[in-house]
Formats: structure tokens, C-alpha cells, sequence
């Protein structure tokens, strides 16, 4: 079973990066190798109107969907709150993905969500609209989420035996044998 573990911005050195990399602790304690991507990892020039035709994708991009996206069974994406949302470059970041072999990158994978922001709502209205996304995607989603408020403190104070780290550690468990 493969994991990939997307942190849903491509903002260098993120908040969502911090804890993408702290799932990928957790998972790795439970003997699973996982990766886990920023958005800025998958291609600087990403918003290059060209690559909406794949003829135009550099060797990299074919190569981080054949090695990342399409054997990707499970996918996990934390998405911090953007202006009430979720992240354009999300949405940006799978639609070139989906110009070449559409069904072998989303189409009936399974997807664990995880909300985080800096103030008390957890991006709930953005997990909202993006589980919109990947249903148009064809993703199967785990029924279980994440919310994480105050993100910038939980990052601070982590532990994996806070009720917090609790709680982080159950779901990725329970997502592993969904």
C-alpha cells in the first residue's frame, strides 16, 4: 500500500510542511514509508500556462507523476485556510496532473483530509469546497478529518502524547486500514 502525504501550499517552509513531515514520523513509527511533498517541491514554474498541455511538461514533471502520483494508493493533504478556502495552487497542482493519465493519478484513490489555520476554525469551509474537488476527481474519502485550530501553536508545543498527537496518531492509523 503506498502513501503520499501532500502539503497543500507552496509556500517554502510552511506550517502545513511542519506537519506534514510530523505525519510522516508517525506513520514511519508504524514501519510505513511515507513521503511527503510540498507543492513547491512538484515544480517552481508550476503556474506556467504551457503546462495545461503536457507536450510542454519537463522531464521532472513526468517523472513526479510516474514516481509519486500514480502509485499512490492513499493520499493525504493537509490544506491550510486560504482566504476561506483551501489553497489555488491545490486545485492548480491537480489539474495539470490530471491532463495525462487522468485515471491513474485521483480517479478511485482514497484520501484523508486534514484542516489546519492560524485562527479557530481549521479551514472547515475549505475542506468543504475541496472535497468537492476530489469527488469531481473521483476520490474515495476517508470519513474521518482532521481539524487542527491555531495551527502556529500546536507546531509549538507537538507531542505525541497531547491529546492533539492522540488524536493526529489514530486517524492516520484508522486511514491506513481504510
Amino acid at each position: 500500500m503506498s502513501f503520499l502525504i501532500i502539503s497543500g501550499t507552496n509556500r517554502p517552509h510552511s506550517l502545513s510542511l511542519k506537519l506534514a513531515n510530523i505525519c510522516k514520523d508517525i506513520m514511519g513509527s508504524q514501519n510505513l514509508t511515507v513521503p511527503a511533498h510540498g507543492l513547491n517541491e512538484f515544480c517552481p514554474d508550476l503556474s506556467n500556462p504551457a503546462y495545461f498541455n503536457s507536450e510542454n511538461w519537463t522531464k521532472s514533471m513526468f517523472d513526479y507523476q510516474d514516481q509519486f502520483i500514480i502509485p499512490t494508493e492513499k493520499f493525504i493533504m493537509i490544506l491550510p485556510e486560504y482566504n476561506g478556502s483551501f489553497p489555488g495552487i491545490l486545485k492548480l497542482w491537480m489539474d495539470v496532473l490530471s491532463l495525462r493519465q487522468r485515471d491513474q493519478c485521483f480517479s478511485f484513490k482514497k484520501l484523508a483530509l486534514i484542516g489546519i489555520s492560524e485562527g479557530k476554525h481549521s479551514n472547515i469551509r475549505g475542506l468543504e469546497h475541496f472535497s468537492g474537488v476530489s469527488r469531481y476527481f473521483q476520490m474515495i474519502s476517508f470519513p474521518k478529518t482532521v481539524y487542527l485550530p491555531e495551527i502556529q501553536e500546536v507546531i509549538e508545543n507537538w507531542s505525541l502524547t497531547n491529546p492533539i498527537g492522540t488524536r493526529l496518531q489514530i486517524f492516520l492509523d484508522d486511514f491506513r486500514k481504510f
